[in-house]
């Protein structure tokens, strides 16, 4: 869940920092089927588990 503060920026690096974090960034939105970067503080959405 994003919590304040939250960017999928930060999650991205946070959850694989030895990746690119904007392929990472863009696997989450791919997955979640996001329409941007954009996340607020309660949403939820996939994660890869892999690089």
């Amino acid at each position: 869940m994003v919590r304040p503060g939250d960017t999928l920026w930060r999650i991205g690096s946070r959850r694989s920092p030895d990746t690119d974090v904007r392929d990472r960034v863009a696997a989450i939105e791919r997955l979640s089927r996001l329409n941007g970067p954009l996340v607020r503080p309660g949403m939820r959405f996939r994660v890869p588990t892999h690089p």
